[in-house]
C-alpha cells in the first residue's frame, strides 16, 4: 500500500513481557486445587487489563489534537480547531478486552452539575463584589453566560430535556465527535439540526471505542482541554484527569515553547513519581531553518528545565512536528513530494540520515513521530506495565510457594505407610488419633485465619478514619493560618485614611501549602496503613506456618496503587486584586455600617468560600487513595487466605474419607488400600511438586526481582 510507513507498534516490548508472564501462570495452574488456581485465574485477568493510560496535556494551540490523530492512525478523528469554550476531556480507548472496539458514549451534564458549573456559589460571587470593590469578575460572567445562552440557543426546547442524559454510538465518526466535543459555530436558521459543536456546551465527559492498532496493548489515549484557556472549568477539569494518567504528552509549541504556564504544569507534574513525562517540541515545520533552530531551541529548554526543575533529567524531549507526520500518514505521494522538498525540510531530512528510506518514511521520521513512539513504548514498559508484572510476580510467587509447601506437607503425610504387622486394630486406631488430631489443628488454622481477616479489616476502618480527619484537620489549620496572615496585612494596608496604591490577594501559596501538606498527611497515613498490612501479612503467614511450612506473604504487598497522589487543587482565582483611591480605601472596604469584626468575619467566609471546592476536591483525591490502596492490600491477603483456607478443607476432606474407611473395619485388605491410595497421591504430589518447581525456575529467571519472595519449600521424607 503506498501510504504506508514502516513504524511499529507502541508498547511491543511491554506486550511481550505480559505474554511470557502469561505463559508462566498458565503452566502453574493445577485444576486440582481450585482455590490456589483461583489466584492464578485472577493474575491472568489482571494481566489480560494491563493497560496505560496516557494524557495528552498543554495550551491552546500547541497541537494536541493533531498530535493525538496522528499518534491514533485516523485522519480526522479529533476536530483540530481552537475551542474556547469545550470542557470535555475526550478519551480514545484502543483494544481494551472490557470494552467495545467501536462506537462511543457521550455523558451530558445533569441539571445539578450544570448549574453548579455555570452559577457558581452566588453568595461568595455576591460578597466578592460588595466587600472586593477592584474584583473584575464581569469577564467570568460574561464567559458562563455565553456558554449557557450558546447551548439555549443550539439545543431550543431540548436544552433541560437532554440534561443527565448519556448518548451512545455503535459508531463514531469526526462529524458525531464534533457534534459533542468542538464547539463549531453559532446555530441560525439556516442550519442543519445536526451541525458541528451542538451538544458540547453541555458534554461532561466523551468516550470513544477503538480497535487496538496502533499499540500492542490496550491504551487509553486522552485529548484534554488546554490549560492555559481562559475558562476555568476547563483548567479544572484537566488538572482534575491527571491522577488517573500514567504517561503525559506534554505538547508545546517550538514558538513559545516553556511559558509560564507550560513551566508551571510541568513543575506540577514531575512533583509527583511514578508518571512519566514526555515533552513533544511541536510545529519545528513553521520554523525557517530547523537544522539550525531545533538544536538551539531543545539546548535553552533543557538548560531551564534542569536550572528551574529538580527532576528535569526524568522528563523525555522529543522533537517534531505533527503536521509532517499526518501528511506521511495520510497524504498523497505529491504532498509528500511537496513537503520534502520544502528547504528546512530537505535539510533537516539530510541531517537524520534517512536518505536511504523512502520518501514517505523520510518525512516520517523527520516528524518525530517515531521518536515519540519509542519515548511512549519505554515509558509503557518500566511504568504501568512493569508495576502490573511486579504485582502479578509477587502474587504468583507466593500462590507457588504455599503450593508448593502444601504438597510437601501432604506428601509427607502421604508418606507414612501402614506396616501390615502385629496388632492391626492398635496400628489403625493410632492412624485415626493421628489423622484426627491433624483434622483439629488444620480446622483451629482456618478459623485463627477468618477472625485474624475480620480484626485487620475493623482495624484498617479505623485508621482510615483517623487519617482522614488528620488530613481534613491539617488543612483547616493551614486555611486559618492564611486567613489570619492575610487580615493582618489587609488591616496594616489599609489602616491609614487616604491610602493610595493596590491590595491583592494571592492564593498561589496557600495552593502549594495545602498540596505538600495534603501529599504529606497522606503519606503518613499510607505508611501506618502499610504497616498494618504488613503486620496481618506476617502473622497470616505465622499462622499457616505451623501447620503448612513457610509461606511468604510479604511480597503481594509491594505495587499496591497510590503510593504518592496527584491531588491536582487549584483554585478558581489565584489572585484578587483592586485599586485604593482616597474614596475607596478602608472605610469603603468595610462599609459605614460594619464594624471592624463584622468586616473581618465577612471577609474570612469569602476566602473559605473561594478556597473550599478545591481544597475539598484535594482532601477527596487523598481519602479515595486510602481507600483504593487499602481496599487493594485487604483483596490480595483474601486471596491468599482463601487459598490456603481452601487447601485446608481440602486436606479435612480426605482425611475423615481415610477415617471413615478405618471404621468400616480393620483388615489386612483394608490397609492395603489404604497403603495403595496413599501412594498414588504422593506420587500426583511428587509430579505437582516437579512441575511449580519448573515454573519457579522460569518465573525468578524472566523476573528476578521476585526471587526473595518465593522460598524454597521445606524438604519432608521421601
Amino acid at each position: 500500500m503506498k501510504n504506508t510507513v514502516n513504524s511499529s507498534l507502541v508498547g511491543m516490548k511491554a506486550q511481550a513481557r505480559i505474554g511470557e508472564m502469561t505463559a508462566l501462570v498458565e503452566g502453574a495452574r493445577q485444576p486440582e486445587f481450585p482455590e490456589l488456581d483461583a489466584l492464578f485465574a485472577k493474575a491472568l485477568e489482571k494481566l489480560s487489563r494491563s493497560h496505560a493510560r496516557i494524557s495528552a496535556v498543554g495550551q491552546v494551540k500547541a497541537g494536541k489534537s493533531s498530535l493525538i490523530n496522528v499518534l491514533a492512525r485516523q485522519q480526522s478523528l479529533l476536530p483540530t480547531e481552537v475551542n474556547p469554550w469545550t470542557a470535555v476531556i475526550t478519551n480514545l480507548h484502543f483494544g481494551h478486552p472490557d470494552k467495545p472496539h467501536s462506537g462511543g458514549a457521550f455523558q451530558l451534564f445533569s441539571e445539578d452539575e450544570w448549574q453548579e458549573m455555570i452559577e457558581g456559589d452566588a453568595n461568595t460571587r455576591k460578597l466578592a463584589e460588595d466587600l472586593l470593590p477592584g474584583f473584575d469578575s464581569e469577564t467570568l460572567k460574561r464567559q458562563v453566560q455565553e456558554m449557557q445562552d450558546s447551548a439555549k440557543q443550539r439545543l431550543g426546547s431540548l436544552y433541560r430535556h437532554l440534561l443527565g442524559k448519556k448518548h451512545s454510538f455503535s459508531t463514531i465518526t469526526p462529524e458525531i465527535l464534533e457534534r459533542y466535543v468542538s464547539a463549531g459555530h453559532q446555530m441560525d436558521a439556516s442550519d442543519e439540526v445536526e451541525n458541528a459543536g451542538r451538544f458540547s456546551g453541555i458534554t461532561k465527559s466523551a468516550e470513544v471505542y477503538l480497535e487496538r492498532d496502533p499499540f500492542a496493548l490496550p491504551v487509553t489515549l486522552s485529548d484534554t482541554p488546554g490549560i492555559n484557556d481562559p475558562f476555568l472549568v476547563r483548567d479544572e477539569i484537566t488538572t482534575s484527569s491527571f491522577r488517573d494518567t500514567d504517561i503525559f504528552i506534554v505538547a508545546l509549541s517550538i514558538h513559545q515553547a516553556l511559558s509560564a504556564a507550560d513551566m508551571a504544569l510541568l513543575r506540577m507534574l514531575s512533583r509527583h513519581s511514578g508518571k512519566a513525562i514526555i515533552a513533544f517540541v511541536n510545529r519545528i515545520d513553521e520554523v525557517e531553518n530547523p537544522v539550525k533552530d531545533v538544536p538551539a531551541v531543545m539546548d535553552a529548554l533543557r538548560a531551564r528545565l534542569d536550572a528551574e526543575l529538580d527532576s528535569a533529567a526524568a522528563i523525555t524531549l522529543v522533537t517534531g512536528s505533527a503536521h509532517w507526520g499526518a501528511i506521511a500518514l495520510f497524504g498523497s505521494d505529491e504532498a509528500v513530494d511537496s513537503a520534502l522538498q520544502a528547504p528546512g525540510c530537505a535539510a533537516y531530512c539530510a541531517q537524520q540520515k534517512t536518505r536511504k528510506s523512502s520518501a514517505r518514511d523520510r518525512l516520517f521520521t523527520a516528524s518525530g513521530i517515531p521518536a515519540l513512539t519509542k519515548a511512549l513504548s519505554d515509558a509503557i514498559n518500566n511504568g504501568p506495565v512493569a508495576r502490573d508484572l511486579a504485582e502479578i510476580a509477587s502474587e504468583a510467587g507466593a500462590a507457588i510457594g504455599m503450593q508448593e509447601n502444601v504438597l510437601q506437607e501432604r506428601l509427607d503425610n502421604e508418606d507414612v505407610v501402614l506396616m501390615d504387622v502385629g496388632d492391626i486394630p492398635a496400628i489403625l486406631e493410632a492412624e485415626k488419633n493421628r489423622l484426627i488430631t491433624r483434622i483439629n489443628q488444620l480446622a483451629d488454622l482456618a478459623d485463627e485465619l477468618d477472625s485474624g481477616e475480620d480484626r485487620v479489616r475493623e482495624k484498617l476502618l479505623q485508621n482510615g478514619d483517623v487519617v482522614a480527619k488528620s488530613i481534613a484537620n491539617t488543612v483547616d489549620a493551614s486555611l486559618g493560618k492564611f486567613i489570619s496572615e492575610q487580615i493582618a496585612r489587609m488591616k496594616a494596608e489599609l489602616g491609614g485614611k487616604g491610602t493610595t496604591g493596590s491590595w491583592s490577594l494571592d492564593t498561589a501559596e496557600l495552593h502549594e501549602r495545602i498540596e505538600a501538606q495534603v501529599n504529606s498527611s497522606y503519606r503518613e497515613g499510607r505508611i501506618e496503613m502499610d504497616g498494618l498490612f504488613a503486620r496481618y501479612a506476617r502473622s497470616t503467614s505465622q499462622r499457616m506456618a505451623a501447620i503448612l511450612g513457610s509461606i511468604e506473604t510479604s511480597g503481594i504487598l509491594e505495587n499496591l496503587p497510590h503510593t504518592e497522589i496527584l491531588t491536582g487543587y487549584k483554585p478558581s482565582n489565584t489572585l484578587v486584586k483592586f485599586e485604593l483611591t482616597n474614596d475607596k480605601g478602608w472605610r469603603f472596604w468595610k462599609k459605614t455600617e460594619m464594624t471592624d469584626k463584622e468586616a473581618i468575619d465577612r471577609l474570612q467566609h469569602v476566602i473559605r468560600q473561594e478556597t473550599r471546592p478545591g481544597i475539598t476536591a484535594c482532601c477527596e483525591v487523598a481519602q479515595l487513595a486510602i481507600a483504593e490502596r487499602t481496599g487493594e492490600a485487604q483483596r490480595r491477603v483474601k486471596r491468599i487466605k482463601q487459598a490456603g483456607r481452601g487447601l485446608i478443607i481440602e486436606e479435612i476432606t480426605t482425611m475423615k474419607a481415610e477415617i471413615e474407611t478405618l471404621d468400616q473395619g480393620v483388615s489386612a485388605d483394608v490397609v492395603t488400600r489404604l497403603n495403595e491410595n496413599r501412594q498414588k497421591r504422593a506420587s500426583e504430589m511428587r509430579s505437582r511438586l516437579s512441575t511449580l518447581a519448573a515454573t519457579k525456575s522460569a518465573l525468578l529467571a524472566a523476573f528476578p526481582a521476585v526471587e526473595n519472595r518465593v522460598k524454597t519449600p521445606r524438604q519432608g521424607g521421601e
